[in-house]
């Protein structure tokens, strides 16, 4: 607790000090503990999925604009949740044919405020997305509740 209010402290500073309006939280997933960490004990704190579930709660603080990419019984916070990065490519292989049953899975499972990745997927091996493939996920990505770019193409 004392380690979580001074971590949430920091960022209140950074946030105040230069008029941040939002955070985008990575990791929370237990593969980020260090080794000595023994997963599993019979301290049920250090289970993975706790880990997860107290990482949202400490994050949650920061308003409903943040966005993490973790969450274990965490549907109750109003906060975004991203999908795990997607690759520029047309396929259901973690393409843009897997966005919108992605997106399904999530909602089913109780997360509102769905992040999709970025428009275009995350142009992996340095590759951009076609033309064509960035107005296709531009286009499904319409009525989610959030738009996320990073590449930029020869269209905008």
């Amino acid at each position: 607790p004392l380690a979580i209010a001074w971590w949430r402290n920091r960022l209140e500073k950074l946030r105040t000090d230069f008029g941040i309006t939002s955070f985008k939280f990575d990791a929370g997933e237990a593969v980020w503990l260090p080794p000595s960490v023994q997963i599993g004990s019979s301290d049920s704190s250090l289970l993975p999925n706790v880990l997860s579930t107290k990482y949202v709660e400490a994050i949650s603080a920061f308003g409903s604009l943040i966005e993490t990419r973790v969450g274990h019984r965490s549907q109750n916070h109003s906060i975004f949740v991203r999908m795990l990065d997607k690759d520029s490519r047309w396929g259901n292989d973690n393409g843009l044919q897997s966005l919108i049953p992605t997106h399904l899975l999530f909602s089913v499972l109780g997360y509102s405020f769905v992040l999709p990745d970025m428009i275009g997927g995350n142009a992996n091996n340095h590759k951009p997305p076609s033309n064509e493939l960035y107005i296709r996920w531009a286009q499904s990505t319409t009525f989610m509740p959030s738009w996320q770019f990073s590449v930029r193409t020869k269209i905008i």
